[in-house]
């Protein structure tokens, strides 16, 4: 198997010279290793600790590489050594740190030599738990013992799945603290700024239920835990016992924030994916992308971080797209969100050229991506809060809308009150007039009751009389009344409903033909108050009907293209016409003419014929 050599370094055999020790800093000073170290490159099973203590030239030399650990390595799977030699040139006892400023190590082995003698020795790495790190660091931190005017030789096995960079510095414990406090409050300030932003925003989502505050809320949780995750700092104070959760964490918050970064772009604009058949297409293959990313992680790690990384890129892609669309649009909107995404790929680009080696290392340059996630959270903040007010006006003109809504419902309930008020006035004027006259005969004939005469039986049976008068009265009011109520809500069923119980009470018969469509039609043509005329209107023709027709009645309601609506009515008749009108017939004329309607009507010795035209009826 071919080894594989470092990225964007110079590989050279050479022949193993002493190493050159490299000088102690002094106290305020921190040591950045760039010279004076020897790097080997094999797999795991070639070289052992006793190589490096036995000095196995022949054995050293095959795999021996000059790289400049400013930079970053790449992707490595190998196993790499380095041998590095320290001097203490003062009068005294040094006391120093050996800080590797890369968490995302998988394995690594710290040999502390004298001479040919390990003094001590230490095996750490992401895939230990945290608790068995002798100094608790989010780092790799290793105690070095200097004596005064000797040399010391370091020895580094180092093993990843993932980018291999190795920023080693030397320190004392001050410079160290020094260096930690300024980390962990910029952390500290970049995850306040980012915890912030989550719980506001969810906030809001709890209150107005509006899903793109929670897709963002999610997306910016997902992002900041993962860089903290990225920066060691979950491991530390989230799940230090957890080796496992710490190796797949970054890789699985990278696909939650690639996916939740598309829902809230989706969101925020009001994309419905059925009409971008792009987005969709891009949706579909992000989701399965992470799908098989979460299997692949637990197998191959450094495979399920490329994966990563082709899931990043889908979402960019898809979500600038996005943005330069409505950018097109001219939506100020669009432009906002434009430039934060460009600010945080600018910041993303930078971070991952510097691990995979085309950037120089330093503290500041990796801390970049922590500055493009919070101007770009800042930013999508600032978008959502311009929402936030736009909903507040959309929710203030709906609430005003309700509220005349509402008002209007009142008016239109205290009309139908006062609509209904006035029909039961209607009705008890009705019974009144009805059956009032007859109360009054009825009074009439008590009072001529006299109780020192006996009581005959006309007087008895008129008394009947004028009592079953007075019930029938009332009973057909109370009909009349419910003929009414089917007749205001389907005109051709009241019509059908009060020629049944009227030729029924009567002891007659009727036939009825009409077109199902005039329902829509009568309703159109005929408000309430007309609709009423309608009613008695053929309440008189079916009375008069009963009153001097005789045999079945032929009953008609049809369109007619050229006439309009006709309401005809053929019954068989011994009424003898007169010089004069009748009542009925009178009131037949007034309602007919209250409709603009046309009537026509023939008589003979055998029929009788009635025709309603309503010619503008369509």
């Amino acid at each position: 198997m071919k080894e594989s050599l470092p990225l964007f370094c110079i590989a050279l055999l050479c022949i193993v010279s002493p190493i050159k020790a490299i000088p102690i800093p002094s106290e305020q000073e921190i040591l950045h290793l760039r010279e004076g170290y020897h790097l080997y490159s094999c797999q795991d099973e070639v070289l052992k600790i006793d190589d490096f203590i036995e000095k196995n030239n022949k054995k050293l030399d095959k795999y021996k590489h000059n790289v400049d650990l400013r930079y970053s390595l790449g992707f490595q799977q190998n196993v790499h050594w380095l041998d590095v030699e320290l001097e203490n040139e003062t009068d005294s006892d040094l006391d120093r740190y050996l800080l590797i400023k890369y968490p995302l190590l998988e394995e690594i082995d710290f040999y502390h030599l004298d001479g040919a003698n390990v003094i001590r020795s230490f095996r750490t790495g992401r895939k230990n738990s945290f608790s068995e790190r002798f100094i608790k660091s989010r780092n790799f931190v290793f105690p070095i013992d200097i004596k005064r005017k000797s040399k010391v030789r370091i020895i580094l096995r180092v093993r990843t799945d993932d980018i291999l960079l190795l920023p080693i510095y030397i320190l004392n414990d001050k410079l160290h603290f020094e260096e930690e406090k300024k980390e962990y409050l910029f952390f500290g300030l970049f995850t306040g700024v980012l915890a912030v932003m989550v719980f506001y925003n969810l906030f809001l989502y709890l209150s107005i239920r509006e899903k793109s505050f929670l897709f963002y809320s999610t997306f910016i949780f997902c992002l900041g835990l993962g860089q903290l995750a990225d920066h060691g700092f979950a491991y530390e104070y989230l799940w230090p016992n957890s080796p496992v959760l710490n190796r797949i964490a970054p890789i699985m918050l990278g696909n939650a924030s690639a996916l939740f970064a598309l829902l809230f772009t989706l969101s925020i604009f009001y994309v419905d994916m059925r009409r971008y058949k792009r987005i969709r297409i891009f949706f579909i293959v992000l989701c399965g992308l992470i799908i098989i990313n979460h299997f692949i992680i637990l197998i191959d790690l450094s495979l399920g971080a490329l994966i990563n990384a082709a899931a990043a890129l889908v979402s960019i892609f898809s979500v600038f797209f996005l943005s330069f669309h409505f950018v097109l649009k001219q939506k100020k909107t669009a432009t906002y969100f434009f430039i934060a995404w460009s600010v945080f790929l600018f910041s993303a680009c930078t971070y991952y050229l510097l691990q995979l080696g085309y950037i120089e290392y330093s503290f500041n340059k990796i801390q970049i991506l922590q500055y493009g996630s919070t101007f770009e959270a800042t930013i999508l903040a600032l978008l959502l809060g311009n929402k936030f007010k736009d909903l507040m006006k959309r929710e203030e003109f709906i609430r005003k809308f309700a509220l005349e809504e509402r008002n209007r419902s009142k008016l239109r309930l205290a009309a139908q009150e006062l609509n209904q008020l006035k029909q039961r006035e209607e009705v008890f004027m009705d019974i009144h007039d009805a059956i009032g006259s007859v109360i009054v005969d009825i009074k009439l004939e008590v009072s001529k009751l006299n109780p020192k005469k006996k009581v005959t039986q006309d007087q008895i049976d008129r008394l009947f009389r004028l009592a079953k008068q007075a019930r029938e009265g009332l009973k057909d009011r109370i009909y009349l009344l419910e003929d009414w109520k089917v007749f205001e809500d389907d005109p051709l069923e009241g019509i059908r409903l009060l020629m049944i119980r009227r030729y029924h009470s009567g002891g007659r018969f009727f036939t009825l033909d009409f077109d199902s469509s005039l329902e829509d039609v009568l309703k159109r043509a005929f408000d309430l108050e007309k609709r009423k005329i309608l009613f008695y209107l053929i309440l008189e023709i079916i009375n008069n009907d009963l009153k001097y027709g005789k045999g079945e009645s032929l009953w008609q309601l049809r369109r007619d293209s050229i006439k309009g609506v006709i309401l005809f009515l053929r019954t068989e008749t011994d009424y003898k016409s007169s010089s004069q009108t009748g009542k009925g017939t009178l009131n037949i004329v007034q309602r007919v003419s209250k409709l603009n309607g046309l009537l026509h009507i023939e008589q003979s010795e055998v029929y009788f014929c009635l025709e309603v035209t309503f010619p503008h009826m369509s």
